[in-house]
């Protein structure tokens, strides 16, 4: 048996006390009364034998000493274990996690951490880290205590996914060098944004998986609002809204959208099994406030609330003309007619095809290079401007002319499959990737002060970097060579470029659940591949202390009980 607090032991020395006070015996009263006789009468029938009352007493007195004892050692924190560990809790914060409602994982994971942590000896550290798309510490390490309390309480699932990989190499790093440090990682088994590798520098790993019981499930995946280019006046709207479901049969929805609270607009629709559909509608609205919400129609239960709505509320503002620079060319020639259409559908009112010299196309080719304005923004296809210009500019599958980006390479077949994306960068907001096939991809090393966005499993193919007028976005996946085109994704992708850009944008984005986590979609976890935590013994509160302290209790009411009867004295 360990002790937290052995010092308290020492009030074992009150037994003492205890024992003489039922020793000595209270000194007798003599009272004068006329006549005993019926003290006589009732002596006959209630006057126990002798050998009755001292064991009576005796069993008083035993109970008294064991109720003090039980207090004193709770008060000490016993522990049958003392292992001294130090174990990093890992749980994952992304949406999914919060399907189900009262029964959801994230609530399971908060019961099963409590579990762990009332089971501890007196000898053992917890670190709390919260899994999202940045993973944080969130207490810790320190000995259970109100900390780790108020850590669990203030659990709240992201929008986002989770990049575990990230939060297991920064438990990692904390508990580096504590006595026996280990890894416990909690989650549903929903897609990890990382690349399913880390560097846990040998510290044991466990994982404990709490499937969601409701599997069906409706989500708004994308919500934008644009100004159309024939717009009656300045409050019509056109929103575009993209609605996913994780069932496996078609669902019937309803599209909602209010304005400052007030529903203006419904839409029905039908969305394929696992699949996802969406609705274009004109609204008239001049308001700082828009919400699309989507509600099932069919009658089934949703597993997740938080993807239900998404809110507009900044405003749209006209962008500056674009330079486009490549079209004519055999790489630009191909994607040309698409891109030319995503950037009308951001809203830009005036685009200029241009060459690599910056020489109007329409031109001859003696004519004066063009001089770029301030707000103006370049575009190029396939190859780039043959001279530095201080203009903001989107790369679109350009490997030539001046580029701010290095390392270039080609990629085919298995190497252009997704392997992760910073789905919380603004740049990313309401492009979903999942499931794109692509045939070809370029490559590219970020410089020093950019980032990277998304990783194929050849390397990164969106970089962005820069700022002001020298800011830059380079995508390696090809328009032409790719399904991208087709997909909602890539007219959202080349307005939140433009917004990026040119710091204005006509095309408001909302921010919603990624469609990964709409979807709740599973990883694929090869069997035998991490190792099962087993469940934790105890529940929460029940600990040694807690029986001794529950045990003297009972004990102290027993000697109460007695000591009402008389039997102590």
């Amino acid at each position: 048996m360990i002790f937290a607090a052995p010092r308290i032991l020492v009030a074992l020395g009150l037994l003492v006390p205890v024992l003489v006070a039922f020793l000595v015996r209270r000194r007798r009263s003599t009272v004068r009364v006329p006549s005993t006789l019926l003290f006589r009468l009732a002596a006959k029938t209630t006057a126990p034998n002798r050998r009755v009352r001292w064991l009576r007493r005796v069993a008083s007195l035993v109970a008294c000493l064991l109720a003090v004892a039980a207090l004193v050692i709770a008060a000490a924190g016993p522990s049958a274990r003392n292992r001294g560990e130090t174990t990093a809790i890992v749980i994952d914060l992304s949406a999914s996690m919060g399907a189900g409602g009262a029964r959801s994982p994230l609530v399971e994971a908060r019961r099963f951490t409590a579990r762990l942590v009332g089971g501890a000896g007196p000898g053992d550290r917890f670190l709390i880290v919260g899994a999202g798309v940045v993973p944080v510490r969130l207490a810790g390490p320190v000995a259970p205590g109100p900390e780790i309390d108020e850590a669990l309480a203030a659990l709240t699932v992201e929008r986002g996914g989770a990049d575990r990989e990230a939060a297991i190499d920064l438990a990692a790093d904390l508990v580096a060098g504590s006595t026996r440090p280990r890894i416990v990682v909690l989650h549903d088994g929903g897609e990890s944004l990382g690349d399913g590798g880390s560097q846990h520098r040998g510290i044991p790993v466990r994982e404990r998986v709490f499937t969601p019981t409701a599997r069906d499930n409706l989500g708004v995946t994308a919500f934008a609002m644009r100004a159309p280019l024939d717009a009656a006046s300045d409050e019509e709207c056109e929103a575009l809204i993209s609605v996913a479901t994780s069932s496996d049969h078609t669902r019937s929805a309803r599209i909602v959208v209010s304005v400052e609270g007030h529903e203006i607009l419904r839409r029905s629709l039908q969305i394929p099994a696992t699949g996802e559909a969406e609705a274009r509608v004109r609204v008239r609205a001049s308001a700082t406030r828009l919400t699309a919400r989507v509600e099932a129609e069919d009658g089934i239960a949703d597993a997740l609330a938080a993807d239900d709505e998404a809110a507009l509320t900044e405003a749209t503002r006209p962008l500056p003309r674009v330079l486009l620079i490549g079209r004519g060319t055999p790489e630009g020639d191909a994607a040309g007619f698409f891109v030319e259409k995503a950037i009308q559908a951001a809203g830009v009112r005036e685009i200029v095809d241009l060459d690599q010299h910056f020489t109007r196309r329409d031109h001859d080719e003696h004519a004066a290079p063009l001089t770029a304005e301030p707000g103006d923004i370049v575009v190029a296809l396939g190859v780039g401007p043959a001279r530095a210009v201080p203009v903001p500019a989107l790369y679109l599958g350009t490997a030539s002319g001046q580029l701010p980006v290095r390392g270039l390479g080609d990629l085919y077949g298995e190497r252009t499959r997704l392997r992760s994306m910073a789905a919380g960068d603004a740049l990313l907001r309401g492009v979903a990737l999942d499931g794109l096939t692509i045939g070809h991809a370029k490559k590219a090393s970020a410089p020093s002060g950019a980032r990277s966005l998304v990783e194929l499993d050849g390397g990164a193919v969106l970089l962005a970097g820069g700022a002001g007028e020298n800011a830059w976005i380079w995508a390696g996946i090809e328009p032409a060579a790719s399904d991208m085109v087709l997909r909602v994704a890539f007219p959202v992708l080349i307005a939140n470029a433009l917004h990026a850009l040119g710091g204005a944008s006509n095309v408001a984005v909302a921010d919603t659940v990624a469609r990964s986590e709409v979807a709740l979609r599973q990883a694929k976890i090869e069997p035998g591949a991490v190792e099962i935590e087993p469940a934790a013994p105890w529940r929460p509160g029940v600990s040694a202390a807690a029986v001794l302290a529950a045990i003297a209790a009972v004990l102290l009411g027993v000697e109460a009980w007695t000591f009402r009867k008389g039997w102590a004295s």
